[in-house]
């Protein structure tokens, strides 16, 4: 099989206690591939919110392909994608992270209209220069100058 489930378990004390707490909530599913740097994301996101999640991982390539039920799931082949326990499905790393911060876990939201511009810049400059200049530098295509250019330009978006 080509996929393979784990449900994320918690150590710490206020962790079993915060279980406690949820035991009635289902949890959302979390379909990903660990590697994958747009679904750790949306990994972190669900963890910062303290979201039950049951992790299903897929290859993402190799013989196997993707499992028929993925595609199903999201015709476009693409991780991350989370599952309500209602079936509401969410594809796409920004999606979801705008899915988590509103329906399930609103304390990581920006609190107020500065943080909320902070946010849309840093993912502005995450999305439209390091992404694409990232994914140059990786597949050889360009030096890594351009990269560097681009983490000085979101240090300034982190400083102000």
């Amino acid at each position: 099989s080509s996929s393979s489930t784990t449900t994320r378990t918690r150590t710490t004390a206020k962790a079993k206690a915060d279980a406690k707490e949820k035991a009635g909530k289902r949890a959302v599913r979390f379909v990903t591939n660990r590697m994958c740097p747009f679904a750790q994301k949306t990994w972190i996101a669900l963890e910062m919110g303290d979201v039950p999640y049951d992790l299903v991982e897929i290859s993402l390539y190799g013989a196997g392909g993707k499992p028929d039920w993925f595609w199903k799931l999201n015709p476009k082949g693409e991780v991350p994608v989370i599952e309500s326990p209602s079936g509401e499905v969410v594809a796409d790393s920004e999606a979801t992270l705008d899915y988590i911060a509103e329906k399930l876990a609103p304390a990581i939201a920006p609190a107020d209209a500065r943080e909320r511009k902070a946010a849309e810049a840093w993912r502005a400059v995450v999305n439209g220069r390091l992404r694409p200049v990232g994914k140059r530098v990786v597949c050889g295509g360009e030096r890594a100058e351009g990269l560097h250019a681009v983490l000085d330009e979101m240090e300034g978006v982190l400083v102000g």
